[in-house]
């Protein structure tokens, strides 16, 4: 029977064509897919990179404002201490002058001898223990001012260090995606399509040989 053989031979024919256009199709999409994951890929690195600068300007901004807050807070502490000492200056001058006003006031007074004598040395002590406070309050504003000024060190610390945190770790590009696997399968569907020829044709010799008998 021709009729059959050629129809083994069409219906291998059209398989293969059918085949092929399945291949195709399913190495156009691993293809797509592959692009898609790229982009993808591509989008999320971009952002990450966008939010990574955004924090890294934002900690170097927080590290200049921290500085400058530290900076105001040793000023403040300082001066402080500087108008403390000028304090102490101002009422030991003032301590000072008053004896020596009393002492002329006295020695004007014509008051001399043991009586005056003794006068002076009470004066004199009491100016020294004026004095001694004075300097006790000097000692005590300087301590405070080096527990003030180490107070600001560390929180100053705190903040660099919290502010790190957030620019600790830098982001990194997530891994790429497989490259799509595309199938090639033409001298396998060829075979079955030449392995299906032979078959009509057998199939033709068979009926034809059976016909002509």
């Amino acid at each position: 029977m021709v009729w059959q053989a050629a129809l083994a031979i069409a219906n291998a024919g059209l398989g293969f064509l059918g085949k092929q256009q399945e291949q195709r199709a399913a190495n156009r999409a691993a293809i797509n897919n592959f692009k898609r994951q790229e982009e993808a890929r591509e989008r999320d690195w971009n952002q990450a990179l966008s939010i990574w600068g955004a924090r890294t300007t934002k900690y170097e901004q927080d590290i200049d404002e921290g500085n400058l807050a530290a900076a105001r807070g040793y000023e403040q502490a300082q001066e402080g201490l500087n108008r403390t000492f000028e304090t102490a200056i101002q009422n030991n001058e003032k301590a000072f002058i008053q004896y020596l006003k009393k002492h002329g006031q006295q020695s004007a007074a014509g008051r001399t001898g043991r009586s005056i004598g003794r006068i002076n040395t009470l004066d004199i002590a009491e100016l020294e223990r004026f004095a001694g406070k004075q300097a006790f309050a000097m000692t005590r504003s300087q301590e405070a001012f080096k527990e003030n000024v180490e107070s600001i060190r560390r929180a100053a610390v705190a903040n660099k260090n919290n502010l790190f945190a957030n620019v600790a770790f830098a982001p990194v590009p997530d891994a790429a995606p497989p490259p799509p696997v595309t199938s090639n399968n033409t001298l396998g569907l060829l075979a079955g399509l030449v392995s299906a020829g032979v078959s009509g044709v057998s199939t033709y010799r068979q009926f034809g040989g059976e016909a002509f008998k």
